[in-house]
């Protein structure tokens, strides 16, 4: 008998909050402007945690970061988790993202709130510094992709999926090829309080 154990796996949490209304009706009418990168529109404003309309999204949010961090991860309650950065983006025709990670923070999520079928996957990658099994200079044929063996996972989100995972996850959203404008929310999350390791 044999068994295979994950050493070291990437933890992407996700989860569903049911969309309300008011909160796609606030985002719609937030300041857009254009991405420097010129592929899709991002909020004026990074930190839309602080709107009243979005107080209660960002309470369930925030439950969900805490159920990954110490419920999944084992992170010691005490350790205190806050949202830094929370902005919406919006993605017309033909807007995409491009393959990129979160600086100073721990966690990352997206909190889509109103997509459609063909308004694009998000797309997470293995980034070329971390070897896993297979280093980025040596990529063998496959027969069966699975969780070891894999570069790529996809997901296609619908109107309520969140997703939460750390910040240095390469991640990438694909070409909305519909008529129909995506809306979402990003964020970032870090260690609120002084962290203390027992022995240093």
């Amino acid at each position: 008998m044999s068994n295979v154990h994950l050493l070291f796996p990437t933890p992407l949490y996700e989860s569903f909050v049911k969309v309300k209304s008011s909160w796609t009706t606030h985002v719609k009418n937030l300041d857009f402007k254009r991405t420097t990168s010129d592929d899709a529109w991002i909020t004026s404003d990074i930190k839309i945690w602080k709107h009243q309309n979005l107080f209660d999204l960002h309470d369930v949010i925030k439950s969900k970061i805490e159920d990954f961090a110490y419920v999944n991860l084992g992170v010691a309650k005490h350790v205190k988790i806050k949202i830094v950065r929370s902005w919406a983006m919006k993605h017309n025709f033909n807007d995409s993202a491009l393959r990129h990670y979160h600086s100073n923070s721990i966690f990352s999520g997206i909190y889509y709130l109103e997509v459609f079928p063909n308004s694009g996957k998000v797309v997470f990658e293995k980034s070329e510094h971390f070897p896993n099994c297979f280093m980025s200079t040596f990529q063998p044929d496959v027969e069966t992709q699975n969780q070891i063996n894999t570069r790529v996972v996809s997901i296609q989100p619908v109107n309520g999926t969140l997703l939460i995972f750390p910040s240095q996850v390469l991640h990438r959203v694909e070409k909305n090829t519909t008529k129909n404008s995506r809306y979402c929310i990003a964020f970032d999350a870090f260690i609120e309080n002084q962290l203390v390791t027992d022995g240093l």
